[in-house]
């Protein structure tokens, strides 16, 4: 790796780590421990939420759930009012407002 390639790299990071610390304080995300390369790819390593507890199931696993035993229904929809309180109180927070199309460029 060059030294033009050293400096894009703690760059890149420190773009990440910003983000990361940045969207942690509105949005419960796991934490971000660190930066590495492994075969010519920049592998970024976060916690791992299922095995600290934080979480048990994916969404996804818990909709199946429902799907199986309804009585599981009120679960998703404790999670789906999580996950979109969360992401009001993040548009709160940031104090600002933007298309869609502005936010991720090729939509």
């Amino acid at each position: 790796m060059g030294d033009g390639e050293a400096r894009l790299g703690r760059g890149v990071h420190a773009a990440d780590d910003a983000r990361q610390q940045a969207t942690a304080r509105t949005l419960p995300v796991p934490q971000l421990l660190g930066h590495s390369r492994a075969g010519g790819k920049h592998v970024v390593a976060c916690e791992d939420v299922f095995a600290t507890g934080r979480c048990t199931m994916l969404l996804g696993d818990v909709i199946a759930t429902a799907d199986r035993h309804p009585n599981a229904l009120p679960r998703v929809t404790a999670l789906i009012d999580a996950a979109c309180d969360s992401l009001l109180a993040a548009v709160a927070d940031s104090g600002r407002t933007a298309p869609l199309s502005d936010c991720v460029p090729g939509l």
